[in-house]
């Protein structure tokens, strides 16, 4: 058996902040020197990083992450090459995806979406505001093939977004979620996997009524 860790390291100068979310912070406030023990202070947005969505993160009446069934974030998974066709502000389109998707059955899997884009581009601004994205035809096509979560390693929504009145904002999101399918998002080492279908292990924290919580995401290959 081998394990592959799908997620971002989370260090102070080398992270890549979701606009308008707080800054990532993990200091010491026990040392060995001086307490003979090592005790450490996390302050992160629910966002930050590798993480899991939960419909309530857009849905108002959505299942918060502590109710999330783990069937949902463990499970087989497919993985959908588009690092040839995911370029910079572009959206990713129907007939991209079916063509990458091919024959594989994605009912009742996790879908992973690869493009290259949190390894090329993970500790830079460039994340949130040069990404590809999904086009809402291609968000409805995944939707209709039953998968039961949506892996990714750039973010989902047009990066262009300032003359779209707040309360659309974020349209793919909402097309997911409100389906009540989960996101694992910042997923990283998706190159690593030697094959189409692994085990996808991404637990988030079980935080109370949240919207959603930082994750270790690994693939278990056989």
């Amino acid at each position: 058996m081998k394990i592959i860790d799908l997620s971002v390291l989370l260090r102070k100068g080398n992270i890549s902040l979701v606009p308008g979310h707080p800054d990532f912070e993990l200091k010491d406030f026990h040392f060995h020197d001086k307490d003979f023990r090592s005790n450490s202070f996390l302050k992160i947005s629910t966002h930050t990083g590798t993480h899991v969505d939960a419909p309530y993160h857009f849905i108002k009446d959505g299942m918060t992450i502590e109710d999330l069934p783990l069937e949902k974030i463990v499970g087989k998974a497919i993985l959908i090459d588009l690092r040839k066709v995911a370029l910079s502000r572009k959206g990713i389109s129907l007939k991209e995806i079916k063509q990458a998707v091919g024959g594989k059955e994605l009912k009742e899997k996790i879908a992973i979406l690869h493009s290259g884009w949190v390894k090329e581009k993970w500790g830079t601004d460039e994340l949130y505001s040069q990404n590809p994205f999904i086009l809402p035809e291609t968000a409805h096509w995944l939707v209709e093939q039953k998968i039961k979560s949506l892996g990714l390693d750039f973010p989902m929504d047009n990066p262009d977004q300032s003359n779209v009145p707040i309360e659309k904002k974020f349209p793919i999101h909402k097309i997911f979620l409100g389906h009540g399918i989960p996101h694992i998002e910042n997923l990283s080492n998706l190159e690593l996997i030697d094959r189409n279908e692994f085990l996808l292990v991404a637990l988030p924290l079980k935080l109370f009524k949240c919207n959603g919580a930082p994750a270790r995401a690994i693939a278990i290959i056989d």
